[in-house]
């Protein structure tokens, strides 16, 4: 019963890693998504669907904040956690924990979302739209 016990630890240890690793790359990619398009769009003569790099951008805004809230809801998660442990009680999941999956996949999806319009705003400017 203990190896089973001990595995499971083991296989939740690295399922929280891959979440943390997976956050990390979110807010790089996002924050550098950000940085380069600004510096794109003032290269443009005259750009076309600039409601698409607006949308990038706060979809983006959105991953990194929602990637920092869920980094903080995931540690009152462990606190809440270990303070049911430390009194003997049974642990089990909170409202935190809840919140902290809710938060990844909005993170996850806002990123898809942002990646997205950004493709569009460079396939319709690489595609001379509007151009006579």
């Amino acid at each position: 019963m203990g190896e089973r016990k001990r595995r499971k630890q083991r296989l939740e240890d690295e399922l929280s890693n891959a979440y943390r690793e997976a956050d990390k790359i979110l807010v790089a990619v996002s924050s550098g998504v950000i940085a380069v398009s600004v510096a794109l769009i003032g290269n443009i003569a005259e750009p076309v669907q600039t409601w698409s790099i607006r949308a990038s951008w706060i979809f983006m805004i959105v991953t990194v904040l929602t990637v920092l809230l869920s980094l903080v809801t995931e540690r009152a998660d462990r606190i809440f956690r270990l303070d049911r442990l430390h009194r003997k009680k049974k642990e089990k999941e909170n409202c935190y924990t809840a919140l902290s999956r809710f938060l990844n996949n909005v993170s996850t999806s806002t990123f898809i979302f942002g990646l997205t319009a950004l493709a569009w705003f460079l396939w319709a400017n690489t595609n001379n739209w509007g151009v006579n």
